[in-house]
């Protein structure tokens, strides 16, 4: 999914001129994400964002669709170790994940190997994607971190916390 950064709040005067139709999704540096309808709302919430977490703000398209994430850690050569998927079922006010159910999708896997493999991802990390409504996955973001559902990582008897430790260790994984 294109993303722009922006360090201005005048982006949102224009931002319909230059093909970014409302309603967007804004993201602060570090945390945060909100839905924006209007120029106003963008501008305010771009002033939020920037006392809270600094610049830059990123400025995404909405996606409409289901949102699916993936969890692993990467090993550093490319590879990564114990990927677990889930499906959001319901979130919270933020948008962080109230509840899931554990699923497999190859092609969610496969755009999550690639990152890992071009990127030679050391450590943990979450990918999330957007299903549009035509079964396509958008990107929607990675964060370099578990994500607070890490736990289903227990559930699954894919203890990925355990495999971090010894990956740090340089012991083998499980």
């Amino acid at each position: 999914m294109p993303g722009n950064s922006i360090t201005n709040s005048s982006f949102f005067l224009d931002c319909q001129k230059n093909n970014w139709p409302f309603p967007l999704v804004v993201k602060g540096l570090f945390h945060d994400a909100q839905i924006v309808k209007n120029k106003q709302k963008g501008i305010d919430t771009f002033n939020k964002f920037v006392a809270n977490w600094g610049l830059p703000i990123l400025v995404q398209r909405l996606v409409k669709g289901q949102e699916y994430n993936l969890t692993a850690v990467g090993d550093g050569n490319g590879d990564m170790l114990g990927a677990i998927m889930m499906k959001k079922m319901a979130v919270t006010d933020k948008g962080k994940a109230w509840a899931g159910v554990s699923i497999y999708d190859q092609k969610l896997y496969d755009i999550s190997a690639a990152i890992i493999r071009e990127l030679r991802w050391r450590g943990p990390l979450e990918v999330e994607v957007m299903r549009d409504q035509n079964g396509n996955h958008q990107l929607i973001e990675i964060n370099p971190r578990f994500p607070a559902w890490i736990y289903l990582s227990v559930g699954v008897q894919r203890d990925l916390v355990t495999a971090l430790v010894d990956l740090a260790l340089n012991e083998t994984p499980p």
